[in-house]
């Protein structure tokens, strides 16, 4: 059995698991904030992750970028625009979302 006495509420549960997601709930909920800086350069998933995050973000950018483009391109009366393996679908409310599809053959380049 696990008694947390930290939490606003005396917290028991039999689960380590259940009292780490209990405590994460009731923390955000009760507006207390993480406090400690910690270093993380002795963990290796923490290097994997930090290298890919580092390595993957000019992707994201230019991901972001393209869609804002995209959506500007569709026409406002439009409620789905298709092209060069991309699909555009505007909802109900205006939002725009879109999907990847096999890219089509015999259209012209992209350059």
């Amino acid at each position: 059995m696990v008694i947390s006495t930290h939490l606003p509420p005396p917290v028991i549960t039999e689960r380590t698991a259940l009292l780490a997601a209990t405590t994460h709930i009731l923390c955000c909920s009760c507006g207390m904030y993480s406090v400690r800086i910690v270093d993380m350069s002795g963990s290796n998933s923490w290097a994997e992750f930090a290298s890919l995050f580092r390595s993957s973000r000019q992707a994201f950018l230019d991901h972001e970028r393209s869609k804002v483009e995209l959506k500007a391109l569709m026409p406002d009366d439009a409620k789905e625009a298709v092209g060069h393996g991309v699909r555009a679908k505007r909802s109900k409310s205006g939002a725009v979302s879109f999907d990847l599809l096999e890219v089509e053959r015999g259209h012209a380049a992209v350059q």
